[in-house]
């Protein structure tokens, strides 16, 4: 199915509207798309990063804050290998704040696999970030 510049400017609009942090690669782990909300999010573009530099390019923390996410639990990592996971709690800590410090959030991870046209093969995999420091704070 091809989309019309119409409706890929609608989809596009719809995707910017939403204000979550989005990435979607390919099963090579190129970088297909991103949301122009995903850099505001955690800080840095998605230049062409190799996948096991994902987590240090991207600054994702395990939980505990201090480890870094390894490579092989990286959630595009996962994503590509067929895993589906809902709120995936991490931390990214890479932005520059105004202050020039580095500012740390805590976010929420939805993974999920990218499926080919005919549904039969993972072609790739995408990710929903959201920002969830706030909630942490209150709780």
């Amino acid at each position: 199915m091809s989309l019309t510049l119409n409706q890929a400017h609608v989809i596009k609009s719809v995707l910017a509207s939403i204000g979550l942090g989005i990435i979607a690669v390919n099963k090579d782990g190129t970088v297909i798309f991103s949301s122009a909300a995903l850099e505001e999010l955690v800080g840095v573009g998605c230049a062409s990063v190799k996948a096991e530099q994902w987590p240090a390019h991207f600054g994702i923390y395990l939980i505990d804050g201090l480890t870094l996410c390894p490579s092989e639990q990286s959630p595009l990592v996962r994503a590509i290998a067929g895993e589906e996971i809902k709120d995936l709690q991490v931390l990214i800590r890479n932005k520059i704040n105004q202050s020039n410090s580095i500012e740390t959030r805590w976010c929420s991870i939805d993974i999920n696999p990218l499926w080919s046209e005919a549904g039969d093969e993972i072609a790739g995999g995408v990710l929903l970030i959201r920002d969830i420091s706030d909630e942490k704070k209150i709780v």
